[in-house]
């Protein structure tokens, strides 16, 4: 898969510019915003480890809703071959929208193998200023490129609300949040009544480490894995247990990689092949951490393979952990993964 090698700071800096205005010097940039007000960009990464996905679109999120522990947003991506739409709808009925054609600051097209079906690829960063919000997202979709309605988009999304300017301004809320939609994902799911399967692939999302007293924000890539057991109706996942995780700041674009790894406990799947729970653990050889939680959630295709095995699974997790001393780190990141062969 093509790593979609992204600093968010640095988009925005082209941001105005880049939708043929002059440069406003006056609002803030994303990076400025993020340094203004980390501890609150921590505590949404962590709330997003504490709630639940939603099923419908899959959404998992830094906001509530009515019932505790689950989120209350619901995202929603439309694809017609072209253009993205992401809808994100709060749960006080307001929203948060990007389209490609207004905001794409980043676009990249390419191809696909890992799922026979969805051969067309393209991940995309979008972001806007307005009405005293900065809100950013990182896509990646992938279709049939003989019917694009057939598509699956995945991501996850930044919103910050701000009183003041660049010259000095402050952060009032902070929201973070993953997101999987497509068409396969929707209704239910004829499942296997044994044997296993295994799906793999790269995972993407946005981490919050806290080391030495400094904290550091950016985006993440690793391997994502899971085993579906259709005789006892689980499924359990890693993301990090085959290579290591590659951290990416926001800060200087600088990389580093991580040897934590996230431990996906088992979930049962539902009759529509659905799935989630709260058995998450952050495994770092070397640490030993005194909070570890989190949780995870997704839903298997109701496209079958040539076996009758769904062809992929797709969802969100988020995870974090912390020493007795405060350093610690949280990600949250998105996955689809096609079936591999045994």
């Amino acid at each position: 898969m093509e790593k979609l090698k992204l600093a968010i700071a640095a988009a925005f800096a082209t941001l105005v510019t880049a939708c043929g205005q002059d440069p406003v010097p006056t609002v803030p940039t994303v990076e400025s915003v993020q340094v203004a007000d980390p501890g609150g960009t921590q505590a949404a990464a962590n709330m997003v480890a504490d709630n639940l996905p939603y099923f419908g679109s899959l959404t998992q999120s830094s906001n509530s809703g009515s019932v505790p522990g689950i989120t209350g947003d619901r995202a929603s991506a439309a694809f017609d071959g072209q253009n993205l739409d992401l809808t994100i709808q709060r749960q006080d009925g307001s929203s948060i929208q990007l389209n490609t054609a207004d905001n794409a600051l980043q676009s990249i097209p390419g191809t696909y193998t890992g799922v026979p079906g969805l051969d067309r690829r393209r991940d995309i960063v979008m972001a806007r200023i307005a009405d005293n919000a900065v809100s950013a997202a990182v896509t990646y979709v992938n279709w049939n490129d003989s019917d694009p309605l057939d598509y699956l988009a995945t991501g996850y999304w930044m919103h910050y609300d701000f009183e003041g300017d660049a010259s000095g301004f402050t952060v009032t809320g902070t929201e973070i949040g993953a997101f999987v939609d497509g068409p396969e994902l929707d209704g239910s799911t004829s499942l296997p009544v044994d044997r296993t399967a295994s799906y793999l692939e790269a995972t993407q999302g946005f981490y919050v480490q806290n080391q030495n007293a400094r904290t550091d924000i950016g985006a993440f890539t690793a391997i994502f894995e899971l085993t579906a057991n259709f005789g006892s109706n689980t499924v359990s996942g890693c993301v990090g247990c085959t290579g290591s995780i590659e951290l990416s700041s926001f800060e200087d674009d600088s990389t580093s990689e991580s040897n934590t790894m996230l431990r996906l406990g088992p979930a049962p799947i539902g009759s529509d092949g659905s799935f989630r729970n709260q058995e998450v653990m952050l495994v770092t050889p070397g640490m030993t951490y005194s909070e570890n939680s989190g949780s995870w959630g997704g839903k298997l295709s109701n496209v079958p393979d040539a076996a009758g095995d769904p062809r992929l699974v797709a969802g969100t997790y988020g995870a974090k952990a912390a020493t007795a001393g405060g350093d610690g780190i949280t990600f949250v990141g998105a996955f689809y993964a096609g079936k591999r062969e045994q």
